[in-house]
């Protein structure tokens, strides 16, 4: 795994983690364009960076970018700088604003597959509030055993 800085868009940093790079082009964000790139929206360093090394091990040509807030994912969405193949976040992030918050600004502005992970609310729960807001997501309830999150991640980015 190669863990590298780079400028955002929107003039803060963001984190970034390549695996099975083709090359060895880190100097922009543009660099970007032959991964596919995964955003993983989660405020906990540990599961955030337990997430992210799942994705580097063990699903190929992937980028990963992290955030930790509604509004700093905001950011890095709304630059499309890199395009998005899937959106990972929590329920719970730091700020005010949520997940599902996120979740919904997501379907009016773009429609990458999304997962949900939570280690707080049962499943039935998050199924019905997903409803309520017509959102079409996968939901994955921490912790979880890493190949669940290989599997469902692998469905959505290889479809």
């Amino acid at each position: 795994m190669i863990s590298s800085r780079y400028p955002s868009p929107t003039g803060t940093d963001f984190w970034s983690h390549e695996n099975n790079s083709p090359t060895e082009d880190e100097s922009s964000v543009d660099g970007l364009s032959q991964y596919k790139v995964i955003l993983v929206v989660e405020d906990d360093r540990f599961s955030q960076s337990l997430l992210t090394n799942i994705i580097d091990e063990h699903i190929e040509n992937t980028k990963v970018v992290t955030a930790k807030s509604y509004s700093d994912a905001k950011k890095i969405i709304a630059s499309n700088s890199p395009p998005l193949q899937l959106v990972i976040l929590d329920i719970f992030l730091e700020g005010h604003k949520t997940g599902f918050d996120l979740l919904k600004w997501l379907e009016t502005s773009i429609h990458p597959p999304k997962i949900l992970i939570s280690s707080v609310l049962e499943r039935g729960r998050i199924l019905q509030m997903t409803k309520q807001c017509q959102l079409d997501l996968s939901y994955i309830n921490k912790p979880a055993h890493p190949e669940k999150y290989i599997a469902i991640i692998k469905s959505l980015i290889e479809e």
